[in-house]
């Protein structure tokens, strides 16, 4: 007998939706130049395929027209018929209204007073084309919980920013930080369930500092978050008092040699690479006749680190 697993995978996206198109009818003279251009969001970032139709043929790709823009620099009588592009991921697929296109040899005069065609003259080969902006059905994204707004994290730890947004269709989301999109988050992930956005990061750094917004997309509108303020602090350390006492001297001769008693002057040899610069906790049973005086208040200060004294019964 043999055992057989099978693994399931749920892929999440949107089908494509077409925000942008090229107008119905264009009208031009032989030589002009054409451009259409079609606008559409969908996650996964969709692909782009101009198809061609002559009087009486199939539909037919356009060569070398995978792109949101077709492009003809000089048209020929070849390039009448009717235009469309096709939009599709994964999810599926969508097709803008069919724009035809009529190339003249000699303008009439007849159609030259109707001010709804598109002409361009021979000569000039100027480019022309128009856009129609679609309304789409739908909702754009909403923030509704953002917590929390500010966020005080020890280093090594993890932390994480709860976002949820409502939007129809399912909004996309981006991190940014300081103003610079996390590497991350270059392409747009699909909110998870219940429009979760969640930003996680699982050992912070003291890189991570900083300020972080969300940036919640569909193809009705964008929208940002409130700046979530972060700020990471070091590590704290829990040393015994042989321990305490050995690296608050460090600390001392490190920012000055005054704050440590005369016997201990002459030793102290400033920088000490690598001093605490962390919190420390002095933990001591009974007081110690060799233990030397420090002015803890002063290094603190100058350390700008807490540093606190308790009694191992505290603990």
């Amino acid at each position: 007998w043999s055992r057989w697993t099978t693994t399931l995978t749920k892929s999440v996206g949107t089908k494509p939706f077409i925000s942008t198109a090229p107008c119905p009818r264009i009208v031009l003279n032989l030589g002009a130049a054409l451009l259409l251009r079609v606008e559409a969001k969908g996650f996964p970032i969709p692909s782009f395929q101009w198809l061609h139709q002559v009087r009486g043929r199939d539909w037919a790709p356009s060569p070398n027209a995978t792109t949101d823009t077709l492009h003809i620099e000089e048209c020929t009588l070849g390039a009448t018929g009717l235009y469309c592009c096709r939009v599709s991921n994964i999810f599926g697929e969508v097709e803008t209204e069919p724009t035809a296109v009529i190339v003249r040899e000699e303008e009439d005069e007849d159609e030259v007073r109707k001010p709804t065609d598109r002409r361009l003259s021979r000569k000039s080969k100027i480019q022309y084309y128009r856009q129609i902006t679609l309304k789409l059905h739908g909702d754009p994204p909403k923030i509704v919980a953002l917590r929390p707004t500010s966020l005080k994290v020890v280093e090594g730890e993890s932390f994480e920013v709860m976002v949820k947004v409502t939007g129809n269709p399912k909004p996309t989301y981006q991190w940014w930080k300081d103003g610079d999109l996390l590497p991350q988050y270059e392409e747009p992930v699909l909110a998870g369930y219940d429009g979760v956005c969640n930003l996680l990061e699982r050992s912070a750094a003291v890189q991570h500092t900083g300020r972080y917004v969300c940036k919640a997309s569909n193809a009705v509108e964008d929208v940002y978050s409130q700046e979530v303020i972060v700020k990471v602090f070091r590590s704290v350390e829990l040393l015994r008092a042989e321990d305490f006492h050995t690296r608050a001297l460090e600390v001392a001769s490190r920012h000055s040699p005054f704050l440590m008693p005369p016997s201990q002057r002459e030793l102290a040899t400033p920088p000490i690479p690598d001093a605490m610069d962390c919190v420390s906790i002095a933990v001591s049973p009974t007081p110690s006749p060799r233990t030397p005086v420090l002015n803890l208040g002063a290094i603190s200060t100058l350390t700008g680190n807490p540093i606190k004294s308790v009694n191992h019964l505290d603990l």
